[in-house]
């Protein structure tokens, strides 16, 4: 009982039952696969761990003189590579593909090996339900904390897709990691320090590399903000967005090879895509003409 109450037991234990609960059934989406049954290959998986092998490739070779302007240019201004998300969560699943393929047999006829990929996924639900159990434990105490991780890790959805190599759970884990800190930090009587403000910036910056959905964020925070600190709000929320912008910016250096262009470019294209459909109440639906309770 004192190990539960002193350090974060609770909250890594969760993370390992996520974890295990998850990577318990990735397999490679083939027919004569050894692994247990699961998902096939979904279409933004064939993209997503190319990309990711490729960037993780073009760090290996070059490390930090990716982030020059002659190497970007090398890396990101020819059509090998896809600019239709940002690197992180991509990075990720190529990491954990680099780092696991050797450990989990039955790819070599395949180009890529697909659960090696997909435990990127596990990983980051893994450490996602580490960060919220923690914070309800430190917050609310054991009971809070452990009905948090078992919300969460119930969720169908969201243990789906963590067997799977898309960009969802990697997005969990960022919106997870860039709001816990403005719970902790913004709700206060007195406005965040400025150290606080940075740390809560750059995490915002790396939600910004994950996904689009990221710049929703900034209108929460603003009206929050000055609801809560009034004009002391000011400070605060040009520390936080200046470098939020430098983090993403500094961060994808495709955009510095075209930085307008490529801004309304990637910021257009996520409104002008292919159509989506659902099923939804026994019936097929195209995603933009979905009743209003879906």
């Amino acid at each position: 009982q004192k190990m539960f109450r002193s350090s974060a037991f609770l909250s890594g234990l969760a993370a390992v039952i996520a974890f295990v609960l998850a990577a318990a059934l990735i397999n490679h989406g083939l027919i004569d696969s050894s692994m247990p049954v699961g998902p096939g290959l979904t279409l933004d998986e064939s993209f997503n761990i190319d990309q990711g092998v490729y960037l993780v490739d073009a760090l290996e070779q070059h490390g930090p003189l990716l982030f020059t302007p002659t190497v970007a240019r090398e890396v990101f201004g020819i059509p090998r590579y896809l600019p239709d998300h940002p690197p992180v969560g991509r990075v990720v699943l190529g990491i954990a593909h680099q780092m696991t393929s050797w450990l989990i047999p039955g790819s070599e006829s395949t180009a890529y090996n697909v659960p090696a990929a997909r435990l990127g996924s596990c990983f980051a639900l893994a450490i996602t339900v580490l960060l919220i159990t923690e914070f309800a434990r430190r917050r609310y105490g054991n009971a809070t904390a452990v009905c948090a991780a078992i919300m969460l890790i119930g969720m169908p959805n969201v243990m789906g897709h963590a067997r799977i190599a898309s960009l969802e759970s990697v997005t969990n884990l960022a919106w997870v990691a860039a709001m816990i800190p403005l719970l902790s930090w913004w709700t206060k009587p007195a406005p965040p320090t400025t150290r606080h403000a940075i740390i809560s910036g750059v995490l915002w910056g790396l939600l910004l590399l994950t996904k689009v959905q990221a710049i929703f964020l900034p209108v929460i925070v603003f009206l929050w903000s000055i609801w809560q600190f009034r004009w002391q709000a000011i400070r605060p929320l040009a520390i936080f967005g200046a470098t939020g912008a430098i983090v993403f910016f500094a961060g994808w250096p495709w955009l510095w090879l075209d930085p307008v262009n490529h801004v309304l470019k990637y910021l257009g294209r996520t409104t002008d895509r292919q159509t989506l459909y659902c099923w939804y109440f026994g019936q097929r639906y195209a995603d933009k003409a979905v009743p209003w309770h879906f």
